[in-house]
């Protein structure tokens, strides 16, 4: 949907409260056409990313689309998450 290659770096980040992020490189961001970072994520909607990251992932919201960012971002999980069906499960 977004037309990355495998050297950009992208990742759907757990966030409190079991929030989706979706993380891209910046250089990713800024090439939108409007040159704003919402682009992506109005794409991500538009093709059901949204929806898919609630119904079928397990998470409580989308919360759009921001900069890469490295290290611990995200809050640990509380008892009011919804449980995350992992590849190990």
């Amino acid at each position: 949907v977004l037309g990355l290659d495998e050297t950009v770096n992208a990742r759907v980040r757990m966030l409190s409260g079991g929030k989706a992020m979706v993380e891209l490189d910046n250089s990713i961001l800024e090439s939108g056409d409007d040159g704003e970072t919402n682009w992506a994520a109005d794409l991500l909607r538009d093709f059901g990313f949204e929806a898919r990251c609630i119904d079928e992932w397990g998470f409580n919201s989308f919360g759009g689309v921001r900069g890469f960012k490295t290290g611990s971002v995200a809050a640990m999980p509380t008892e009011d998450s919804k449980h995350v069906v992992t590849a190990a499960s």
